[in-house]
């Protein structure tokens, strides 16, 4: 961990208690972009990213459960950055995207993002073979399909979400694997590759928790069940 001195970071002070929430500030007139800070502060979690701005080299990242404290789960991730990395308020550019980004956003002074957005950037630069793609959020699912635009060169963006029932979302993921058990470095690593899928209900999460029982109480293992699961999604989504 290094000791900085330096000018505070952006308006951290805006997620402090105070009786009022004060405007967000003006970027300072000495300003060269060092850093990009990205926050995603979502439903569930938030994550966070410090990027050198000129490589784009990734400095420092986490992604926690806020436990229903956006601001504050935010706010301990603000502070970790300023102590742990060079940024601050003279170079650094920060934005913040997510469900529960655009109220944080104004209060640090920091630019918000619609998540489509933001996802459709990133896959722009560093996937641009991809045409489309399923973000899995806690309490939604947008899927992006991309289409070629002969006229400006770029990719045109169709986006579409699930925003009205947990089947196929995050909420439905978490809630099974709090039965499984199957810890978080294992479950992003999840594969298909010699696996046995199962039948399991992607419509509706109640429907998929049914499946799922029936089928742990034959003893079929938690990675066939997992796999099941994401299977059944995709093919909702």
């Amino acid at each position: 961990m290094h000791d900085h001195k330096g000018p505070a970071l952006i308006q951290i002070s805006g997620l402090e208690p105070k009786p009022s929430i004060p405007k967000p500030a003006q970027k300072p007139h000495d300003h060269v972009t060092s850093f990009f800070v990205g926050l995603d502060v979502g439903s569930t979690t938030v994550k966070a990213i410090v990027v050198d701005a000129a490589t784009d080299q990734i400095l420092w990242q986490d992604y926690q459960r806020h436990e229903t404290k956006q601001p504050e789960k935010t706010l301990e991730f603000l502070k970790r950055i300023e102590a742990e990395t060079g940024v601050n308020s003279h170079n650094t550019r920060m934005f913040l995207t997510g469900s529960g980004g655009g109220g944080i956003a104004e209060q640090i002074g920091a630019k918000f993002v619609q998540e489509v957005t933001a996802v459709s950037l990133a896959v722009e630069k560093l996937h641009p073979e991809v045409y489309s793609v399923i973000e899995l959020g806690g309490q939604d699912a947008k899927i992006i399909v991309f289409k070629d635009d002969a006229e400006t060169g770029r990719k045109k963006k169709i986006p579409s979400m699930n925003d009205k029932c947990a089947g196929g979302t995050g909420a439905v993921i978490d809630k099974i694997n709090a039965k499984l058990k199957i810890p978080t470095v294992q479950l992003g690593e999840q594969g298909y590759h010699g696996i046995k899928l199962h039948k399991v209900a992607g419509k509706c999460g109640v429907f998929a928790e049914t499946d799922i029982n029936s089928l742990q109480k034959v003893g079929t293992p938690p990675d066939e069940l997992m796999a099941s699961l994401f299977e059944a999604i995709v093919l909702q989504n």
